[in-house]
């Protein structure tokens, strides 16, 4: 009986799909994110820490965290809902360009929606560049899912699926993610080949914090 318990536990966790646990920026960290503009304030300088954040928001972030915030400037629109008067047009743009997101089936975008848990994970994995991993281990959301939970996007976060990320919950994955090792195609062609730049065996060291420096 017992074991049965721990089992039904067990699943119960794994269908939950991150740990039980709860977990929130610290001072130092919500610094780092407005000092690189990753995340700002509203008019009034609010974080707005348990608010939703929108897909437009969320790729704002993304650009911001890569240091692409200039070469997003004066991109056409990437989608049919996306007007070119929209903040975030060029981001969207961007994010499309480097694969990171992707319209519906009709083209669409839907940049004022809210994002999900998934959805802004799913964001964070490819701008590191390990979408090709994560896409061997299942795709979206599944294998994004279990790729950042294992990069420790999500340690000790209480997240749900299917819900909208609150800001503080993306803002969290997001500082981490400044110092993963980026993963980048070392190979091409007929031998395509992909690395880890952690700094090991004669590879050099890149993350996001790196290029924002």
């Amino acid at each position: 009986m017992k074991r049965m318990i721990a089992m039904l536990l067990v699943c119960c966790v794994i269908l939950s799909g991150f740990t039980a646990l709860s977990a929130a920026p610290t001072e130092e960290q919500w610094k780092d994110l407005t000092d690189y503009r990753i995340m700002v304030g509203d008019p009034s300088g609010e974080l707005r820490e348990q608010d939703g954040i929108t897909r437009a928001e969320a790729v704002k972030m993304i650009c911001a965290s890569m240091g692409m915030t200039g070469a997003a400037q004066g991109l056409p629109t990437a989608f049919k809902d996306v007007p070119e008067t929209h903040w975030a047009a060029g981001y969207i743009a961007l994010a499309a360009q480097m694969g990171i997101v992707q319209g519906d089936e009709n083209g669409l975008f839907a940049p004022n929606a809210q994002i999900t848990n998934e959805e802004m994970l799913k964001m964070i994995v490819a701008a590191l560049g390990y979408a090709p991993m994560a896409d061997m281990r299942g795709g979206y959301p599944a294998g994004y899912t279990m790729l950042g939970t294992s990069l420790g996007l999500t340690a000790d976060m209480t997240l749900q699926t299917n819900v909208t990320a609150l800001r503080s919950d993306a803002a969290l994955m997001m500082v981490r993610a400044l110092d993963i090792p980026l993963m980048k195609q070392v190979g091409f062609g007929s031998t395509v080949e992909y690395a880890i730049m952690n700094g090991e065996n004669g590879v050099e060291l890149q993350t996001l914090r790196m290029l924002l420096q």
